[in-house]
């Protein structure tokens, strides 16, 4: 049944020689669409590659979700609170109260 299935496509009877040719035919179509899988440039090493950016961008992101998140704490802390809008002040401008004397320790 086979035979005459490929024979009406090939308009003739093979023989044992037109199915090794056949055969060979298909296992090189196989290998050669798996060398350019594993070798091409977009094959599977562009893949890993691309997985491993993946992996340092998420990294990243993490890293700036939490630098963001400790700067709207701040911001929250300034907006409420009075003491840490001074202390902010006399860290960052060196700001004394009309009262203290400042002094300045240098070694």
């Amino acid at each position: 049944m086979k035979s005459n299935k490929i024979s009406k496509v090939f308009g003739k009877k093979l023989g044992i020689n037109g199915y090794v040719c056949f055969f060979l035919l298909q296992v090189l179509l196989v290998v050669n669409l798996q060398m350019n899988f594993w070798n091409d440039s977009d094959g599977i090493q562009r893949i890993w590659v691309l997985e491993e950016e993946i992996v340092q961008k998420t990294q990243q992101l993490e890293e700036a979700k939490l630098k963001n998140s400790l700067l709207h704490q701040e911001i929250q802390s300034l907006k409420v609170s009075g003491d840490a809008l001074e202390e902010r002040a006399r860290l960052d401008l060196g700001l004394v109260k009309p009262d203290e004397t400042f002094y300045l320790w240098t070694e």
